[in-house]
Order: C-alpha cells, then structure tokens, then sequence
C-alpha cells in the first residue's frame, strides 16, 4: 500500500492508472477489514471465556492496553527503591563504577 501511495506521488500517471491503484486499495482494505472480523470471530468461537475475549477485542481495538500491574522494586542492601528515577540513577551509577571484568572499582 505505501508502494502505491509513493507511486501515486512520484510519478505522472495516466488517469487509468490512477483509477486501477485506487480500486487496488479499495479492494486490499474491504479484504483486510473481512479479514480481521473472521479472526475475531474465530478467537471468540474458540475462547472458553467468551466475554472476557470479546471485551479483549474491544479494548485492544480502542487502543486501550491492558494496564501494568507490575511494581518495579530494586533493592539495594537493606532499602527498597521503588521510584523510576532513583532506580535508573542507582542502576547507572552501578554501571558506570563496575569495571571490564564486571567486579565493582574500589
């Protein structure tokens, strides 16, 4: 599609030519859309919590992921570091003062 889209763009095309890419990507979406409904409608048939997977369809569609319930933890000796910004400065700061041979400098 993007080929097509570059094409329609870079060159002088008869308008018959026009008419022909612009049925192409008529046609290549309306099959893209069936497409995409027999594969929801198979995960659907095929899941035994039907409704979970239907509104799994639903959010994904809408763009709405599903939310990260992890809870990223460093400890280091007795604290527990929970904050995004202190872990990557803990981390860096490892790093930076670990030498080639991966033990700690001194």
């Amino acid at each position: 599609m993007q080929t097509l889209n570059n094409l329609k763009r870079t060159f002088t095309l008869t308008r018959d030519d026009l008419i022909y890419i612009e049925n192409y990507q008529r046609i290549y979406k309306r099959v893209l859309r069936e497409a995409k409904k027999r594969d929801n409608d198979r995960n659907v048939t095929e899941s035994v919590h039907r409704t979970k997977t239907m509104w799994q369809l639903i959010n994904r569609e809408i763009g709405k992921g599903p939310e990260n319930k992890q809870k990223l933890e460093l400890r280091i000796g007795n604290k527990f570091i929970s904050n995004p910004a202190e872990i990557t400065d803990k981390l860096i700061t490892h790093f930076i003062s670990t030498g080639r041979n991966g033990k700690t400098k001194e």
